[in-house]
């Protein structure tokens, strides 16, 4: 059981609701006033509607509730309200593509055309991208194909006359693309469509609910209304392409149970463990951060602080020059800050983790905001709850 937070913001009054019936006493702790303080000036300054905070401190959880899944209805947002969690989908896929490499399934070096000859033409430069430069977006790929490819054979088409600007490798470039092949090459390889491999391989072992990429009837009505950059209602996302980079929807109690496993608490079912181990080593560096598989990695120094609380207000999407790191450099670093964003048109969520210290957090809103803004938020709240000072 757990305590439940839910705060309705009126103009400029706040009420903090406590569900005591349910309460766990870990969870009213000295730093509730922090993320109350913290969280309701944040949706405020940036009309959110409705919030969930979810949290690992020392090996323990707490979770907190804020405002409303939906403006009209008034329907307050608790731990199983479901949202849009966007790209948080890529560290899903890579813990996939990782759990594969696990069992000597899959290689990181395998050339992904090695699994998509049915989808990928005879491009010399298709043969050279391997599944961890799709995985660490250092494959050339750009971001999204153009709005008029809406098949795979449309795409098929796009990749006969495809060419990178730069050498494979060299360069960083988000891409969704780059991951949405991936997803491609793990249905391929296991003969189970991604959200089968989401549902059997990672939620129902982690004791989340089965929603992956589509929420069946019965839990529709826990899903958010989400609000785009105007404050004005949004369309749910439809990825058809590349679901397997951005289309997963989850609840905060899912995130929580994905946050356990991210940090490495004990239950964490080995193989899955080994895999998330993996996705959080670093492969590739630029100058701003490590990259591992769709983590982004941050060692936590007097030097890197005030930057990590000062990210710039949007992604750098890329192209930046990009170094692959060598086998000796590949270590996992648990005292690291270990990060991810997601966004849809109407949501926004943020996960990180420093795994030495059985710590993390998850962030999931009902509104499109800034990347820079819910990552400050993130790491402010994540870096004060553990007293690292700049």
């Amino acid at each position: 059981m757990k305590i439940k937070h839910t705060i309705k913001l009126l103009g400029l009054t706040s009420l903090l609701l406590f569900n005591m019936a349910n309460a766990d006493p870990k969870s009213v702790d000295a730093n509730t006033g922090l993320i109350n303080q913290t969280v309701t000036a944040f949706m405020k300054k940036n009309n959110v509607p409705g919030m969930t905070v979810e949290i690992y401190l020392e090996g323990q959880p707490h979770s907190y509730q804020f405002g409303v899944a939906d403006q009209v209805k008034k329907t307050p947002i608790t731990d199983e309200t479901i949202f849009e969690v966007g790209s948080f989908t890529k560290v899903f896929t890579c813990l996939l593509i990782a759990q594969q490499v696990g069992q000597g399934k899959m290689k990181l070096s395998d050339p992904i055309i090695e699994y998509l000859p049915h989808l990928l033409p005879a491009n010399k430069d298709l043969n050279t991208i391997t599944l961890q430069n799709l995985a660490t977006h250092t494959s050339g790929l750009p971001f999204k194909a153009p709005d008029i490819i809406t098949s795979q054979s449309g795409l098929q088409q796009y990749f006969v006359d495809w060419k990178p600007s730069s050498p494979i490798g060299s360069q960083w470039a988000y891409s969704n693309m780059g991951i949405g092949l991936l997803g491609y090459a793990l249905e391929a390889n296991t003969g189970r469509n991604y959200n089968q491999l989401l549902r059997e391989e990672i939620l129902v072992p982690l004791g989340m609910d089965p929603i992956g990429i589509s929420v069946a009837k019965g839990l529709q009505p826990y899903v958010a209304q989400g609000y785009d950059k105007d404050g004005k209602t949004a369309s749910p996302i439809d990825m058809v392409l590349f679901q397997a980079a951005g289309a997963m929807r989850a609840s905060g109690h899912d995130m929580l149970m994905f946050l356990n496993a991210a940090i490495g608490l004990p239950g964490t079912p080995d193989n899955i463990l080994q895999a998330m181990h993996l996705t959080q080593t670093p492969y590739v560096a630029t100058a701003d951060s490590l990259q591992g598989l769709a983590w982004e990695i941050h060692p936590l120094t007097s030097k890197t602080l005030p930057t990590l609380l000062q990210p710039p207000v949007e992604m750098n999407m890329g192209p930046i020059s990009a170094m692959q790191l060598s086998a000796n450099q590949q270590q996992f670093d648990g005292n690291a800050l270990i990060d991810k964003t997601g966004a849809t048109d109407g949501f926004r969520a943020y996960m990180a983790v420093i795994p030495n210290r059985k710590t993390g957090i998850v962030i999931l809103m009902n509104r499109y905001v800034s990347n820079g803004e819910i990552v400050k938020l993130g790491r402010t709240i994540l870096l004060k709850l553990n007293n690292y000072t700049t």
